[in-house]
């Protein structure tokens, strides 16, 4: 899409906005379901001021920006980037329900990780937040990633409030009066196998018949 502008719309299906695309909603956008993916310049508005694009289900992604307010409700899925990227907001966000979903495949912003630009407030009030680990890399326990920028931060992810379980570990969860930052990664300790626990068990037992035989 190039150059559009449209009244109002509900989605339910795929919008796809590429990077040298533009696309104006001049009285709002809605999506209960499917996906949108701006890679480009998407405003929505109304009466000619920035106004509430409504996620109710689906998915939002992409390496564009987002001219309007963001409200995230219901089963939505937040996703910047292609995988990964940043994905801009010019206006408020507010998490209301919903998962925004981070990729981390190394420590260079954009390029390796996920992140979401805000320029105004962002409001956490009921959302969650996932994180995934991608092309194998596995996080330094120094590294820091800046997953969510704004003017203003407020609240916290429900699953999240001072730690995230991620696969391969966990992460401690930042939050300051600008960001969300997840660092301090720690790996998981792995579980044993049955078979270990059986080894282990075996090797009790024969302890303490050995014990008792020695002491007989």
């Amino acid at each position: 899409m190039k150059g559009q502008k449209v009244g109002s719309a509900t989605n339910t299906g795929t919008v796809f906005v590429d990077a040298a695309g533009k696309l104006s909603f001049q009285s709002g956008y809605r999506q209960t379901a499917g996906s949108t993916r701006i890679d480009g310049n998407v405003t929505i508005e109304r009466n000619g001021n920035n106004t509430n694009g409504i996620f109710a289900g689906g998915k939002l992604s992409g390496s564009g920006k987002v001219n309007g307010n963001v409200v995230s409700r219901g089963f939505t899925t937040i996703k910047p980037g292609d995988s990964p990227g940043i994905l801009s907001i010019d206006g408020n966000f507010r998490q209301r329900q919903g998962l925004l979903d981070i990729e981390i495949g190394g420590t260079i912003l954009g390029s390796e990780y996920s992140q979401l630009q805000i320029s105004d407030l962002s409001r956490l009030i009921n959302g969650d937040l996932e994180a995934d680990l991608i092309n194998g890399f596995v996080p330094s326990f120094g590294d820091a990633f800046v997953i969510l920028t704004a003017s203003n931060v407020q609240g916290i992810f429900v699953n999240a409030p001072d730690t995230l379980a991620v696969n391969g570990g966990v992460f401690d969860v930042i939050y300051t009066p600008t960001s969300v930052i997840l660092t301090n990664f720690t790996t998981a300790a792995p579980v044993p196998e049955p078979s270990t626990w059986l080894l282990l068990g075996s090797g009790l037992i024969g302890l303490v018949m050995w014990r008792r035989y020695a002491h007989a």
